[in-house]
Parts: structure tokens; sequence; C-alpha cells
């Protein structure tokens, strides 16, 4: 059996309408799942310096992406502070890495 297509007002198919109503497929996983996508090449990106350097730097890069996708309404306000919290303590962790480093 089809399903009839929900979002009936296509005339307004803003991008970020567009991006609203694939969060409402996905049940809200559209945001998580771009930050997933960002934070493993960003990784993958930055693995030319140490693992502790590689994962600082790509969580405070979705840090930095992740007041947008809740301005856009794409992320819960849950999973933005489990974030924003993650990427300091990295900081914290990357700091203190390096000052028992010597």
């Amino acid at each position: 059996m089809t399903y009839p297509y929900l979002h009936q007002n296509v005339s307004d198919a803003s991008f970020a309408n567009v991006l609203l109503y694939v969060n409402n497929i996905t049940d809200g996983f559209l945001g998580f799942g771009i930050l997933i996508a960002v934070f493993f090449i960003m990784f993958i990106a930055q693995k030319q310096y140490t693992t502790e350097r590689a994962l600082t730097g790509s969580l405070f890069s979705i840090a930095i992406l992740t007041p947008f996708l809740r301005i856009l309404g794409l992320l819960s306000t849950t999973m933005f502070w489990l974030i924003i919290v993650t990427a300091g303590l990295a900081i914290i962790y990357l700091v203190w890495e390096q000052s028992h480093e010597n």
C-alpha cells in the first residue's frame, strides 16, 4: 500500500523547509547524522596529528556547527548541550595530556 505525500505545500519548498521535512521523516536524526558525518570527515582529515588532537579538533568543528543546526530546528536541545560539553571535556583532556607529557 502506498502512503500519501505528507507535505502538501510544495510551493514553499525552501532549503530550510526541505531540511525540516527530511528531519521529520527521519524522526529527528538528520541533524545528528550530519554531525556524525562531519565528525568522521574532520577526524580522518586531521589524522596527520596525534589521535587526541584529531579528536579534539573534530569535536570542536562539530561544536561550531551545532548552534546552526539547533537554530534550524534539526537538533534537540539535549544533543546541543551534550556536544558542547563533550567538546569542552575533550579540550580539557588535551590540555591536561599536553601538560603531563613532559
